[in-house]
């Protein structure tokens, strides 16, 4: 009996840092890092704040694409790791949060993108996610509910004081290996640097851009939370999916179908 309580305890606590870690990817969307704003003593220079870029009035060689925020979504998977990473539970947190808008340009690399995420549509742990995941789909409802309102809560991403998490583009980049957006991430009153990779394409009357990457901690100066001497801890890799659709106006369908065309090589 003792040692059920003990493992029924520390796989809540196990829960309660992997909550803490999945929070700060969405804080860094960080769509960017996973991990949880550390106490002062802890914290790094990653927390520096940056600017916030302004995002200008659309030009008139501009299209301004609102964004369709029943299609777009953003998963965010976190992992325990350790000796005792079986007593955690890996999560997936993400939804259909995201709005904005897109400033098209003559060219992609002229183009701008300014998104929000509403904190409090955040859904954690769906059994459709979790199945596309390759994780068990059903955790105990009551656990669920309790992960949420630990992620939406005071102690992580604050929904009552941070009601909004805004990302605004620096530049789109074509590589050798794709398109990259360089963007910044305003969290509560702090602004951080990602970059993300993506791919463009056009589906019917919708611009697409999606992606999939991974992120440690370390690359964002953060510390991964730990327990029992580091026996229990969040996984230093971050899995990060995104897809983003931007509804294009019928007229402007033939024209931004040339641009995505000429300038990713899709047929």
């Amino acid at each position: 009996m003792l040692m059920n309580r003990v493992s029924a305890s520390s796989r809540r606590n196990s829960d309660m840092i992997l909550v803490r870690s999945a929070a700060i990817l969405v804080l860094a969307l960080s769509i960017g890092g996973c991990g949880v704003p550390q106490p002062e003593a802890h914290r790094t220079a990653s927390t520096t704040t940056l600017d916030w870029p302004q995002v200008p009035a659309a030009t008139p060689d501009q299209r301004v694409l609102q964004i369709d925020r029943s299609a777009s979504q953003a998963w965010i998977r976190v992992d325990p790791a350790g000796p005792l990473a079986r007593l955690g539970h890996s999560h997936v947190i993400g939804g259909a949060v995201l709005e904005g808008r897109v400033l098209l340009g003559k060219t992609l690399e002229r183009s701008l993108v300014d998104l929000e995420l509403e904190v409090a549509a955040l859904e954690v742990d769906r059994s459709d996610w979790r199945a596309e995941a390759g994780l068990e789909p059903v955790l105990d409802p009551e656990a669920v509910r309790g992960t949420r309102r630990n992620l939406l809560g005071p102690r992580v991403l604050d929904v009552e004081r941070f009601p909004r998490i805004g990302l605004r583009s620096n530049a789109l980049q074509r590589r050798d290996d794709g398109w990259h957006i360089d963007a910044r991430i305003r969290v509560q009153d702090r602004v951080h640097a990602v970059e993300l990779p993506l791919r463009l394409r056009l589906e019917q009357d919708a611009l697409v851009a999606s992606g999939a990457f991974e992120r440690s901690h370390a690359e964002l100066g953060l510390v991964p939370f730990s327990a029992a001497g580091g026996a229990l801890r969040v996984d230093d890799r971050i899995r990060i999916r995104f897809r983003i659709v931007a509804v294009v106006p019928p007229d402007d369908v033939d024209i931004i179908r040339a641009l995505i065309n000429s300038e990713t090589g899709s047929p």
